[in-house]
């Protein structure tokens, strides 16, 4: 629901780049396309480097996340606050 909420299409491909940087967020590392393109690979998610890259891209020109000064990749805050409100409802 969160990617329909910034009017994109669910993929398996997105939601597996999206986990990736809540879960690396979540442990204070964030990551940039190389970091995201090997978190999921050790995941067995075969991607290629180009793929991430242009999900990344797209989430980045839609909203959902934001790319850092440092090339890093976050959720953008608006994004951060739905899924948190999606969490609190869940419960």
């Amino acid at each position: 629901m969160l990617l329909k909420s910034f009017g994109l299409r669910t993929s398996l491909v997105r939601l597996k780049v999206l986990d990736a940087l809540l879960v690396s967020s979540d442990e204070g590392q964030p990551l940039g396309v190389r970091g995201v393109h090997s978190q999921l690979l050790r995941l067995d998610v075969p991607l290629s480097f180009l793929s991430v890259r242009e999900v990344l891209k797209r989430l980045c020109d839609e909203g959902v996340i934001n790319l850092n000064d440092d090339k890093t990749y976050s959720l953008h805050p608006r994004a951060r606050e739905w899924l948190g409100e999606a969490k609190h409802h869940a419960q």
